[in-house]
């Protein structure tokens, strides 16, 4: 996660990258205690990327998984990246920085033909 983070920051088309935390928990105490989600869209990604204004309004979407847990992406997850997909963003799942980037890569050329 880190390292994919921290590759994502140095690409020359990244405007900003943001890490989207899932799951939730109680705050409060007694009468007062509630559960609280960190968010409500089912199945989001990892990471929330903006690009820089010449690419358009387009996003990318990156759900990290270990090597050893590539084919674990949940139903929900690969709804999401499909969705996101179909909406013109650049969406997938990455094991390292690397392919991280190449995939990328690989999107903004889609991207710029279709511009």
């Amino acid at each position: 996660m880190t390292a994919v983070r921290q590759a994502m920051h140095f690409h020359p088309a990244v405007a900003a990258v943001h890490r989207v935390n899932s799951g939730a928990h109680v705050v409060g105490t007694g009468k007062h205690r509630r559960f609280v989600r960190y968010h409500d869209v089912e199945g989001m990604s990892d990471l929330w990327i903006w690009l820089k204004p010449k690419y358009g309004p387009h996003q990318v979407f990156i759900e990290i998984k270990r090597p050893s847990e590539y084919k674990n992406v949940s139903e929900k997850q690969k709804e999401f990246l499909a969705r996101a997909k179909a909406h013109g963003h650049i969406s997938y799942v990455a094991t390292s920085a690397k392919q991280a980037i190449e995939l990328l890569d690989e999107g903004l050329k889609c991207l710029q033909q279709s511009i």
